[in-house]
């Protein structure tokens, strides 16, 4: 090979480095980004964790008492038609009977449907109450979490490790919504004492592999931002992402909810 042919492979090569190197610090740069996200997302979906567990201690025995009634007041109801349908003089009669009939028996097909939701809903809640631990431990459980997430996030490590990570990462959800603190911290012990997981940007040497590999994370990361943004739009994100305000919302609920049961209460035939 000749000098000139040498040069211009060499000039070729440091091009090509400089290239890999500006866009595997663009790939980090891009992990950070998503690993901030991840943690803005992970507050908000805690915060409204902890409200729904609020929200049913506060509220799950008279909405449950609400369903109930208007179940009650269905089947009355529905009673009370076919007597008057039996009952009818004419056709015409029994025709318009026939259609409130079939209205009341959606009513309480609806009703049943929302207690039985309920009912399961409240059953997870029992579940998850039994559960639930201390506020030191509450700390301990979300700091470990967090640690684990960015050791082992299946978005984030070389592509040849995602499923394990995957694997990982779900037993690591499962574990956090059961505020299973024990699992939690294995963990967390096992990725932070070998069980690691190697980085894209730090692994990958390739250019075509680095390029694609930024295309899928700028999609990743616009699809954890539109989360947030939904997140946010909810009706009660300002309550929720704010806990000194949840006491006053759900004393209004709970009185809002009494008097709608006193109502019906009125109506039981």
């Amino acid at each position: 090979m000749d000098v000139k042919s040498f040069t211009l492979k060499n000039k070729i090569i440091q091009v090509e480095d400089k290239k890999l190197e500006s866009l595997r610090k663009h790939l980090k740069s891009l992990e950070y980004n998503l690993e901030v996200l991840n943690e803005e997302k992970l507050e908000y979906t805690s915060s409204y964790d902890e409200f729904n567990i609020q929200h049913n201690v506060v509220l799950a025995d008279i909405i449950k008492k609400i369903l109930e009634l208007k179940n009650k007041i269905n089947i009355a109801k529905i009673k009370k038609l076919k007597e008057d349908k039996d009952s009818a003089a004419s056709n015409d009669e029994k025709e318009k009977l026939e259609d409130e009939l079939k209205e009341a028996r959606n009513n309480y097909e609806d009703t049943k449907k929302d207690y039985d939701d309920f009912s399961s809903e409240y059953e997870a809640f029992k579940e998850l109450e039994l559960e639930n631990i201390s506020d030191d431990d509450k700390k301990d459980l979300k700091r470990l979490y967090r640690l684990s997430c960015k050791l082992c996030h299946p978005d984030i490590v070389e592509t040849r490790l995602q499923e394990k990570a995957l694997r990982l990462m779900q037993e690591l959800n499962e574990a956090y919504s059961k505020k299973d603190l024990q699992t939690v911290k294995r963990i967390f012990d096992n990725l932070n004492n070998g069980l690691s997981f190697d980085v894209a940007s730090d692994t990958i040497t390739d250019i075509d592999k680095l390029i694609s590999r930024i295309d899928e994370m700028l999609s990743i990361i616009e699809d954890v931002r539109y989360e947030i943004e939904v997140i946010k739009l909810d009706d009660l994100f300002e309550v929720v992402v704010d806990s000194t305000k949840w006491d006053e919302y759900l004393d209004n609920q709970l009185s809002v909810l009494e008097d709608e049961y006193g109502v019906l209460s009125k109506g039981v035939i």
